[in-house]
């Protein structure tokens, strides 16, 4: 395995730093609401050394998705084909994609500022050991304004609970390409929705040294159609209980530990609802919830 140096492949001297190629990995289907912003912020990077690449999983949008890349043809590096699914595209993606490091993003997703990748290369810079670094994803609402209450355990953890759920928001990982692929580390596609959770916790597992950068990488917008929105709970939690058996945990005490863990910022938010919107608003939030729960 080789380690992350000035002169491996795909990366460029540049007196004594250290400039690797960074590619950001989008995978794309009927997204032609919220990609233009994406593919700008990727643009405005200070880094120098940016790919975008970006796949569009045979959208059926009437061609909003296409005729907005084919705008954007001077700045990213597309194509298009059949639908195959989100994870299927995203290992597309990877191993097609041409930097020496790689984070995923998703297209209604955006990095949280100008800096944010050239705050990881400097963060990473004279760690060859490292295979991975990672940081905080911002929640924000579907016009990018911040979110009142944070998910506090998408930051800072403890490495075991990234066996119980999604601690790590892949849109603020950055990884070393070759030690992915070296390892066949790949999404699986026969997930629907908690494949992004089981490919982490499946690099944990298999040894990758990953470093916390303690700044905001991401911003991980929430909106009524996206997939945990629009999915009922019993479906999610019947994959869930599926990655937790693979990550060698029960799922009664996945549910346990799940529960104790979201208690606290379940609890913030219903007081903030409460204390915005009054006894009403937290009701309709609850009804709403009730009404995924089939």
């Amino acid at each position: 395995m080789r380690a992350l140096t000035p002169t491996s492949e795909g990366a460029q001297e540049s007196g004594t730093s250290w400039l690797p190629l960074v590619t950001v990995v989008t995978p794309i289907y009927n997204g032609s609401a919220f990609v233009e912003e994406l593919i700008h912020s990727v643009a405005a990077q200070d880094y120098p050394r940016v790919e975008h690449l970006i796949i569009d999983d045979g959208s059926d949008d009437d061609g909003a998705t296409l005729a907005l890349l084919r705008k954007h043809d001077a700045t990213i590096r597309w194509w298009t084909r059949e639908n195959r699914g989100q994870y299927a595209t995203q290992n597309e993606a990877i191993a097609a994609a041409a930097g020496d490091i790689f984070v995923v993003v998703a297209a209604d997703d955006l990095l949280a500022s100008p800096r944010a990748i050239s705050d990881v290369v400097a963060f990473w810079s004279g760690k060859p050991h490292l295979d991975g670094v990672y940081g905080r994803t911002v929640q924000v609402d579907e016009a990018l304004h911040r979110l009142p209450v944070q998910n506090s355990t998408i930051w800072r953890f403890p490495r075991w609970l990234i066996r119980y759920f999604m601690c790590i928001s892949h849109s603020a990982l950055y990884l070393r390409r070759s030690a992915v692929t070296s390892r066949d580390l790949w999404f699986d596609p026969s997930l629907h929705y908690a494949s992004d959770w089981e490919w982490v916790s499946r690099l944990t597992r298999a040894g990758l040294r990953l470093a916390f950068l303690d700044e905001p990488l991401s911003l991980g917008r929430h909106h009524a159609g996206q997939t945990t929105q629009v999915t009922r709970d019993s479906e999610l939690m019947a994959e869930y209980e599926d990655v937790w058996r693979r990550n060698g945990v029960s799922p009664v005490s996945g549910k346990i530990v799940r529960a104790a863990f979201g208690l606290w910022d379940n609890a913030v938010k219903a007081a903030w609802i409460a204390r915005t919107r009054g006894g009403s608003g937290l009701a309709e939030v609850l009804m709403k919830r009730w009404a995924r729960r089939g």
